[in-house]
This record gives C-alpha cells, structure tokens and sequence, in this order.
C-alpha cells in the first residue's frame, strides 16, 4: 500500500492518537480531521480510501497532527462541533458540548410539546441548547444569556447559521439585572460550572489545557454555587407552573435537589442519563 494513500494517512493518523484516546476515539478524531481537510463524509472516505492523499493538503494534514497530540481537541481545530443533528461553531472561548447536555436538550423537547413556551438557557456557552430548542419548537419564545460579551457573539452567529432566532443578553447570575421583575419564563434551563477545582488535576489535558475554566470550575468549597443562584433567580423569574432543567455533577446530584427542595421547589427530581449516572435535576414549585 503506497505511504500517500487517504487510508494509510488516516491509519497513521489513529495509531498516533491512541497515545492519547481510546481507539474509538481516535477514530472519531480522525474521520472529523478526513472531514474537515478533504470534506469527505466516512461514507466518502470509504469508497474513496484507496485514492492518493492530495499532496496539497499534506501540509495542512500534518500541522493539525500536530495540534493534536499535543491534546488540543479536534473541535477547536477544525472550529466546529456538531450537537442535536446541527453545526455550531466553536473557539476556545466556548465549551465543547458533551453528550450529557445533548440528553437533556431532547428530555425538554420529549416532555414539553407545546407551541407556545418562554424559554431561557442560563450560560449558554455556544448557544447550543437554546439553538436546538428553537430549531425544533419554532414557536418558541427563545432567550439566552451569560456573562461574556465574546461568548455572545459566536452563539448569536451559530443562532444565525442555523437560521433560529434567539434573544442574547449578556448577563450574571449572581447579579442579574437583565430581566424585568415581572418577566417570567416557563422553561429554565442551565449547564453552569460544576466541576471541583480539586479534580482539575485528574482530568485530561485536551480539557483542562484547552477549554475555558470558568465555564468548567467551581470552588472546593462551594460546588453548588451556581445552582444556588439559579434559586434566587427562578425564585423571581419562573413561572408557577414551570421548570427548571440543570446538568449537575453526578456526586453534587442530592445536593442540588436538596437545595432546590429547601426552596420551594417542592416538585425536584434526579435523571439519570444514559449510562445511568445522575446528571440532570429537574426542579417546580408544584
């Protein structure tokens, strides 16, 4: 087999990042690199493997090898991700969608059907939960906030790209002043900062060398806090009759519903997500 086939470099490619991932992932990394680089989908890549690699693009194909075993996500390479079957644009300004948040976008969508909901996603990161909503509840009153005019800007492009319509606010939870007093909304929904500072040293390093820590960390000392200000806020801006979605650190789920609980949220829950983990609390008043 020649050393400039698309195969053998896509070969290369995954034995190389098995320094680093598990072999599944490798493979995922590189068909998004096959992808980006040559724009061929796993279906193109498979009837077209035995061609020759484009000498053009051996350059470029060998700078992002090197980005990435240096553990620089794939994500941030090639500026996009993809979330609920649509693109959303990525920097490192931004968090990389995980799965989990993927389950608890379609756990609204499963248990809220109908037209007309005022929605708001706290932190929205990339936009991409309030995006996805929009997408496929078009009648939906969408807003969206967090705390970084930068971070604004590429959700509100990836609400453009995906041709949705969402109302972007740069805002703080621990001291939002964005929303009237007598603004409610039916849906709330969050993915804040919920990880230990103390547990940064046991991640991995695409995650703690890469991605923003601020939308990653909480103190040792106070891992729920953010979920204490989304108390005070839903307290003031839920609706009687609505919900609150959050992702939660699996270790933190009692801890999180207890709060809401001592509360008032007398209707709190633990989801599970597909591994069987406790990962979303869904929380009412009724």
């Amino acid at each position: 087999m020649s050393d400039l086939t698309i195969q053998y470099q896509f070969n290369n490619l995954v034995k190389a990042l098995e320094r680093l991932y598990p072999m599944i992932e490798a493979e995922s990394i590189a068909y998004a690199v096959i992808e980006h680089v040559l724009n061929y989908s796993k279906f193109r890549y498979a009837e077209l493997r035995q061609e020759m690699f484009p000498k053009n693009k051996l350059e470029e194909w060998n700078k992002i090898l090197t980005r990435l075993l240096i553990g620089e996500p794939v994500q941030y390479i090639t500026g996009s991700t993809q979330f609920y079957g649509l693109n959303f644009k990525l920097t490192p300004a931004v968090l990389i969608p995980r799965p989990e948040t993927e389950e608890m976008t379609d756990l609204i969508l499963k248990e809220n059907s109908q037209n007309l909901l005022k929605i708001l996603d706290i932190g929205t990161g990339s936009g991409c939960i309030a995006v996805s909503l929009k997408n496929n509840r078009k009648n939906w009153n969408v807003s969206a906030t967090d705390i970084s005019k930068e971070v604004i800007e590429i959700a509100h492009e990836n609400a453009i790209n995906n041709d949705t319509k969402i109302h972007f606010y740069i805002d703080d939870i621990f001291n939002s002043n964005v929303f009237k007093e007598t603004q409610r909304f039916d849906i709330i929904v969050s993915n804040p900062p919920y990880i230990p500072l103390s547990e940064k040293r046991n991640m991995h390093k695409n995650v703690t060398d890469f991605e923003p820590h601020i939308a990653l960390f909480v103190p040792d000392e106070n891992p729920v806090k953010y979920y204490k200000a989304l108390v005070d806020f839903s307290n003031l801006h839920l609706d009687k009759k609505g919900k609150i979605y959050m992702e939660v650190h699996e270790s933190y789920a009692n801890e999180v519903r207890k709060v809401f609980i001592e509360s008032g949220f007398q209707k709190t829950e633990i989801i599970p997500d597909i591994n069987k983990k406790p990962r979303i609390v869904k929380s009412a008043f009724l």
